[in-house]
This record gives C-alpha cells, structure tokens and sequence, in this order.
C-alpha cells in the first residue's frame, strides 16, 4: 500500500503553513539569503558609523 499522495493545493497550503511556523520562531534563521562579509560584520560596521557620527558631530 502506497503513502498517501498529496494534491498540488495541498502541498501549497502546507508550505506557506510551514514558512508562516518558521516565520514565526524567535530569532528565526533566515532561509535563502547568502550572508554576505557585510551582513556578517553589521555590528561592526554600526558601532564605527556611530564613532564617525560622534566625531563629525563634535
């Protein structure tokens, strides 16, 4: 006996559920994006833009 087979709507609305559960989670990863060195590095680069604001401020 056979698994059960799926329509096509259905594995659209079980996966838009899952993204939506996914979504949804603290501090989700994100699926899909590349990190790039500046998306890894985007606290460093703040804290400098924020000396540089400082400093231009002043």
């Amino acid at each position: 006996m056979a698994g059960k087979q799926f329509s096509t709507k259905k594995y659209r609305l079980r996966s838009r559920a899952q993204k939506r559960r996914q979504a949804l989670k603290i501090d989700a990863p994100n699926f899909g994006i590349k990190s790039s060195p500046e998306i890894k590095n985007l606290s460093v680069l703040r804290s400098i833009e924020a000396k540089v604001k400082a400093i231009m401020a002043s």
